[in-house]
Parts: C-alpha cells; sequence; structure tokens
C-alpha cells in the first residue's frame, strides 16, 4: 500500500537519517501515515514547550541522573602560562651555562651589520 506523504513529512523521514542532524528514528511514529508526523512532530514540540519541567536535584545528578553536574569556576590567572614558560626558559640558560662553563656556543656569530654597497 502506497501512502501520499507531504513533502514536509518525507524531508523529516530523510532528515533521520542523515549524519548531523536532529531528528531521529525514534522520535517518529510506529506506523507511518499520511499527516501522522508532523502530528508526532507538533505534539513533541507542544510538550517541550509547555510541559511540566522537572526540577532535579544536586542528588540526582551525582547519581548519573543528568548529563552535567555542579561544579564551581576558579579562573586561573592569565599570567600562570607565561610564568612557566619564563622559568623553563631561565632553567634551560642556566643548564647551557653549567655545561658549557664560560664557553656558550652561538649559533650565529655576531658580526658588524654590512651594507648593501
Amino acid at each position: 500500500m502506497l501512502y501520499d506523504f507531504t513533502n514536509k513529512d518525507t524531508e523529516r523521514i530523510q532528515d533521520c537519517f542523515r549524519v548531523g542532524n536532529f531528528h531521529s528514528l525514534r522520535d517518529l511514529p510506529k506506523h507511518l501515515l499520511p499527516g501522522n508526523i508532523a502530528q508526532v512532530s507538533q505534539s513533541k514540540i507542544n510538550e517541550n514547550l509547555y510541559g511540566a519541567r522537572e526540577s532535579r536535584s544536586y542528588i540526582e545528578l551525582q547519581k548519573n541522573g543528568g548529563f552535567f553536574s555542579k561544579f564551581a569556576y576558579e579562573g586561573d590567572r592569565y599570567d600562570d602560562f607565561l610564568e612557566a614558560r619564563k622559568s623553563e626558559r631561565e632553567k634551560k640558560q642556566q643548564a647551557i651555562v653549567d655545561l658549557h662553563q664560560s664557553n656558550i656556543f652561538y649559533s650565529h656569530p655576531k658580526r658588524a651589520v654590512r651594507h648593501k654597497h
């Protein structure tokens, strides 16, 4: 038996099979009839908009009852990263000085600037 679906119903069914779409197969009705898909979609929208919100306590969230848990944000200082890099650089430089004593190796010898002419 072939049903005459509207374009919106057909697109909704195709969206369920596309990657990265928020429609899912479980949201489709069990029996696919013309207008049935749009009706289920509209009822789900109304349920989300006007349905009673279920308030969850922090204890429920701890028992894997939700997606997110409560947390307290503690900001880091912006300069912590730069200070860590500076201390690393100083340690490496000190290791080079300790290793070579007074004979520090320069990869580019210091020369006087040459003029073009």
